[in-house]
């Protein structure tokens, strides 16, 4: 999977594009939570059952996402690289990390 575009509000992968949050694993989907300015373990749970090698958090156009200290400690319990950036930021080291052949899943935050 690629990340061809991101602006505030609309991202396209693999040439289908979204205006909602999404969580990219071997799949695209929507990042269905009731806040999607704060990550819970809750978020990323049935994520890390698919072993991802890193696991990038996009925090938004201006990084107004917060993310528990449990879900990084989570996640590093469980030998899941994280990688918590600006959305911009995310989609490009997503792309850098794939083009190396990682296992990279992220969870993307689209607008603030």
């Amino acid at each position: 999977m690629k990340i061809e575009y991101y602006s505030f509000g609309k991202i396209t992968v693999d040439g289908e594009t979204y205006k909602h949050d999404i969580i990219i694993t071997n799949s695209v989907k929507e990042w269905a939570t009731s806040d999607h300015h704060h990550v819970t373990i809750k978020d990323i749970f049935e994520i890390v059952n698919n072993k991802p090698e890193i696991f990038i958090i996009g925090k938004g156009a201006y990084g107004a996402v917060s993310v528990d200290k449990e879900v990084v400690d989570y996640l590093k319990n469980k030998k899941i690289d994280v990688i918590i950036y600006k959305t911009a930021d995310a989609c490009k080291k997503f792309n850098e990390l794939k083009e190396k052949g990682k296992k990279v899943f992220g969870l993307f935050h689209l607008t603030c």
